[in-house]
């Protein structure tokens, strides 16, 4: 499973992604090689990956 949340920083939005216990990705909006977000991902701001950010 994995999961997401956008972070508002200096450089623009950042996406955070995890897998429920660790972050696994953070990437830049316009990143080259970001992955796309998945219909089974699922949005979670307070997922415990994020919890720090």
């Amino acid at each position: 499973m994995t999961v997401y949340t956008w972070l508002d920083s200096p450089l623009g939005p950042l996406l955070l992604t995890g897998d429920g216990l660790a972050l696994t990705g953070l990437y830049m909006t316009d990143h080259r090689h970001g992955p796309a977000i998945a219909a089974d991902w699922r949005q979670d701001a307070s997922a415990q990956p994020f919890a720090a950010a």
